[in-house]
């Protein structure tokens, strides 16, 4: 067996004299389309699409074997991940002369994303849901084309109205049919299990709350909800039909048939600094993550804003603010989502900065498809919802 290359390693020490090594590791990343054309940013074909990694801010190349070793003052660092327009970040303590270590994985779905930072186990589950779903709906059409074999097909063979070849294909149509409800609800139930309970980090504290007795914290997916006498539940992820424009047309695996294929990018100009969030006036320090924010029962004035996309030190235009007032009952979280278009984001921003094109943009433009994507992906720059309220103590966890 061939040994897996060392990681690379980076100094980011400034000088100082306690220092350690955050090792950074990614599982379960995208496989790139073999595309026609291809960009500074695009990975060479079955290539795998990297996510985008900042520790304190600066970004931080993934190296062989998707590791990289960061040599840090000792101390907390905070580590982000963008992957297709995604964000989570997670703070690790480098201690004097040690080593830490922080896996990530991603989800294999766009539509329904997911990123997992945590230990090796726990970033492998990102994509354990979307695979069984898929296991189970491919197992489910079997067994219908079976079952329609032995059943439905000597009817419809037998029935002199029928066409020859109708009863076949008709038992056909039928398994095919029957993969994608199986495939959501095995989703959907799989889901509500948790798989991703094992090895889920802790919450951690980021800043004290309008309640005493309670932090603000940010939660992992699938760990158990911090206790608090009210809170709010604040998510982000970027906007699906906006994500779903971000496709081209080429030909894929060199058959020369063309096909119509979603485009992952992770390139350092799509990177979108964190969101600023206010409650009730309280600034909270700007991450990207899910808040657990515990208030005090009655009226909340929720505010975020997006600061724009990171350039430097400078975060260009566009911005995007959004406010939604709520009421949060006693032993009541309430869940709000906070969703950002990014194919708005990026067109205003290029409206304004033409020299700060996106990798998507120029590959849709020259496939000309971009002003397709504009056109359909018609939504608010920053929209905050409700999506509903849970019980306090009942052993909720994160959403996975």
């Amino acid at each position: 067996m061939r040994a897996r290359p060392a990681p690379e390693t980076v100094d980011r020490t400034g000088g100082a004299e306690r220092t350690g090594t955050l090792v950074l590791a990614a599982c379960n990343v995208r496989r790139a389309n073999a595309l026609e054309r291809t960009g500074p940013f695009t990975p060479p074909q079955s290539a795998p699409v990297l996510p985008l990694v900042a520790v304190d801010g600066r970004p931080v190349r993934l190296g062989a074997g998707m590791r990289v070793a960061v040599a840090l003052a000792a101390g907390p660092h905070l580590v982000e991940v963008m992957d297709d327009h995604h964000y989570e970040s997670r703070t690790v303590t480098v201690d004097e002369g040690g080593t830490a270590r922080l896996w990530f994985g991603v989800g294999l779905l766009r539509s329904e994303p997911r990123l997992h930072l945590g230990s090796k186990e726990y970033a492998a589950r990102s994509a354990q849901v979307d695979r069984r779903a898929e296991q189970i709906g491919a197992v489910v059409s079997l067994l219908v084309c079976v079952a329609g074999m032995a059943l439905l097909y000597p009817r419809l063979d037998a029935h002199p109205a029928v066409p020859e070849h109708v009863p076949f294909l008709s038992v056909i149509a039928l398994a095919v049919a029957a993969f994608w409800p199986v495939r959501a609800l095995a989703r959907a139930l799989l889901r509500r299990r948790g798989p991703a309970r094992v090895g889920a980090p802790d919450p951690q504290p980021v800043a004290p709350s309008a309640d005493p007795a309670h932090e603000v914290m940010t939660v992992p997916r699938g760990a158990p909800m911090p206790p608090a006498a009210a809170a709010v539940r604040l998510s982000f992820r970027a906007e699906p039909k906006a994500l779903k424009t971000i496709r081209i047309r080429t030909s894929v695996g060199g058959t020369g048939r063309k096909r119509t294929v979603p485009y992952f990018s992770n390139s350092p100009v799509d990177r979108l600094a964190a969101p600023e969030i206010t409650v009730n006036g309280h600034s909270l320090p700007p991450r990207w993550a899910t808040w657990w924010i515990p208030v005090r029962p009655g009226q909340v004035l929720l505010r975020v804003r997006l600061p724009g996309f990171v350039d430097g030190d400078r975060h260009p235009a566009p911005s995007a603010t959004a406010e939604l007032r709520l009421n949060v009952e006693a032993g009541q979280a309430r869940h709000v989502e906070c969703r950002y278009n990014v194919v708005e984001l990026a067109t205003a921003r290029l409206r304004e900065r033409p020299d700060r094109e996106s990798e998507w943009q120029r590959v849709l433009r020259e496939h000309r498809r971009l002003d397709r994507a504009v056109r359909r992906s018609r939504a608010p720059r920053l929209t905050l919802t409700a999506l509903g309220a849970e019980r306090i103590g009942a052993g909720d966890r994160a959403s996975d």
